[in-house]
């Protein structure tokens, strides 16, 4: 199925050919969707505490709106 039109690309991995990319997009039910994924996304969170902020503040957002 398309991606929705509303669709906002965050970060894409630009530097290496690892394919990495986050994006998300609002719901019409007032939630959103985040997806990020990558060969060695686990494993960056630990090591690059951008991407680790990144999902932390993502969770935090979600919470809220629960």
């Amino acid at each position: 199925a398309p991606l929705p039109a509303d669709v906002v690309e965050l970060a894409r991995d630009t530097a290496s050919a690892k394919g990495s990319a986050i994006a998300c997009y609002s719901t019409a039910a007032g939630g959103f969707v985040l997806g990020a994924g990558s060969l060695t996304f686990v494993g960056a969170m630990v090591e690059d505490p951008i991407l680790a902020q990144i999902i932390a503040n993502a969770l935090n957002e979600a919470l809220t709106k629960v």
